[in-house]
């Protein structure tokens, strides 16, 4: 399931929705009959609208709904949003940016089921100015997809994960 999902993430980085005071709740039209129903928190980059990744969310939908999963999406306005994991149902984040360093500081890692960050990276060598989190001892699985010119970093600390 985490692999769907990361694959939907993947898939689309090659529009109606609810705004309340807490998130956007991204509603999909698609016919979601036979389905398992997932859910997604999408954390915003820094200076970044939450409106802005309504596009990738309806994308993840959809490519979801292709592999059978029923992709609940909500885009957290501010950075301190604790969510609850809803019962019986799969919690992933997706952080982009700065999204990711949100996510952690403010969110109960263990009740997540995964972690798709973007343009991010955990510090698992504690070279970069912020707090080392290690990969291979992090409690959940952890997609990261990043470019060589993404935000602050360079690719090359991605060597830092793989060591």
């Amino acid at each position: 399931m985490f692999l769907s999902i990361c694959n939907a993430v993947f898939t689309t980085l090659i529009s109606e929705f609810i705004d309340n005071t807490k998130y956007i709740s991204v509603k999909s039209n698609l016919n979601f009959s036979n389905t398992k129903k997932v859910s997604l928190l999408i954390f915003k980059g820094n200076h970044i609208q939450p409106s802005n990744y309504i596009g990738i969310s309806k994308k993840i939908q959809k490519i979801g709904a292709d592999h059978g999963l029923n992709i609940d999406i909500k885009i957290p306005k501010y950075p301190f949003i604790q969510h609850k994991k809803p019962d019986n149902t799969p919690l992933f984040a997706l952080g982009h940016s700065s999204g990711v360093y949100d996510f952690l500081m403010f969110n109960n890692i263990s009740k997540f089921d995964g972690l798709i960050q973007i343009g991010s990276i955990l510090n698992s060598n504690g070279t970069l100015p912020w707090k080392s989190l290690k990969l291979q001892s992090f409690p959940i699985p952890v997609l990261t997809l990043i470019g060589k010119k993404d935000g602050y970093l360079r690719h090359t600390f991605c060597l830092d994960e793989v060591y």
